[in-house]
């Protein structure tokens, strides 16, 4: 079961990003002191006080580390609803919810961020929000607006995710297709060689051995000595020649040009 909770992705950890993140917590923590410290919600709510800060601005600081650890982010940021919401008596700002599931989804399967983030949502919407007060005073659409919000970012978070998962397939299929297409340009190259090795052996490699043949029929044919001799070494040379040929053209016939030799073939 925890198995299939686990993360399978990671968020970007970029250093932009992570700034981009603490600026947004430092927004969303200014406008949660900004609201409860009206003269108006103070009047009508009362006052936060003392430890009651940190469980009002916990869970939007957790933004700043939700790159790093989103699941464990979600979790402190639900206890420390809880803890508002039952123990004081007291409630928090929503605002951090969002962008926490949002991070959730980006990093787990579709199945697995859904039920983290709908544990959390059941869990959250039962306790006191938007600051401090009373539940039945201040929070008749509670549960609405915390699965909202739960919603948003987990729809958000599983679509962008969606779009990571699929440009990561299109570009595996593109490396399989271009390395197909590679093997298919190597193939052609090989028998292309292969047909001007067969082509060249047998032209050049008939005209030099009928060169050959009928020198030596002539060398055998004749009474002088000197032109036995030059027809000999005709002879001899058409059939080095034609060892070097057959050395070259196999040469060319091969996988591949590895083992070609660098310097030039004796003879030619």
């Amino acid at each position: 079961m925890l198995q299939a909770l686990r993360a399978d992705r990671a968020a970007n950890r970029a250093p932009l990003w992570v700034v981009a993140d603490a600026l947004l917590a430092l927004g969303f923590g200014a406008l949660t002191v900004a609201q409860v410290r009206r003269p108006d919600t103070i009047e009508r709510l009362g006052a936060v006080e003392g430890i009651e800060w940190l469980l009002l601005l916990a869970p939007t600081a957790l933004i700043v580390v939700r790159r790093f650890a989103p699941a464990v982010a979600m979790g402190v940021a639900v206890a420390c609803y809880l803890v508002a919401g039952f123990w004081l008596g007291e409630g928090n700002a929503v605002l951090a919810i969002a962008p926490l599931a949002y991070t959730v989804a980006l990093t787990r399967p579709p199945k697995a961020s859904a039920a983290v983030c709908a544990v959390g949502a059941v869990l959250v919407s039962t306790t006191s929000l938007y600051g401090p007060g009373d539940i039945d005073e201040i929070d008749g659409g509670a549960p609405f607006v915390v699965f909202a919000f739960f919603a948003i970012g987990w729809a958000i978070g599983a679509q962008v995710r969606r779009s990571q998962v699929r440009q990561t397939e299109l570009a595996e299929r593109a490396e399989a297709t271009q390395e197909e297409i590679d093997a298919i340009a190597r193939q052609a190259v090989t028998d292309e060689r292969s047909r001007i090795a067969r082509e060249l052996h047998d032209a050049v490699g008939h005209s030099v051995n009928v060169m050959v043949m009928h020198a030596g029929a002539a060398r055998l044919a004749t009474t002088d000595e000197r032109s036995g001799a030059t027809l000999r070494e005709i002879e001899q040379i058409g059939r080095a020649a034609l060892g070097d040929l057959d050395r070259m053209l196999g040469l060319l016939d091969g996988d591949d040009g590895a083992s070609a030799p660098t310097e030039p073939t004796h003879g030619l």
